[in-house]
């Protein structure tokens, strides 16, 4: 129910940059992802579903991330290369 609730509010209220940087931290957890790799299992398209938007907005804000050097790309997932960055839009 807590986590329903949150989902909600995020929705609601946070950024989509938030939404997602929170969503890719929450999956690197729950897959288990090593402190090294980092690597999230989800495509772009699973991504946007899982968001509620569209997987352009996503291909958009993920390649402006891969710019920066927060996460890298590659078919089916992604790679955060600077999990402090990605932490700090998740708060936005």
């Amino acid at each position: 129910m807590r986590n329903t609730d949150q989902l909600i509010e995020d929705l609601l209220f946070a950024s989509l940059p938030a939404r997602v940087a929170k969503h890719l931290l929450v999956l690197s957890e729950l897959q288990g992802a090593d402190d090294d790799a980092q690597v999230v299992r989800i495509s772009q398209q699973e991504m946007a579903d899982q968001m509620a938007t569209t997987r352009e907005s996503i291909n958009r804000l993920f390649s402006k991330w891969e710019q920066a050097g927060v996460v890298a790309l590659w078919r089916g997932s992604v790679t955060i290369q600077d999990r402090e960055a990605l932490e700090a839009y998740a708060t936005d």
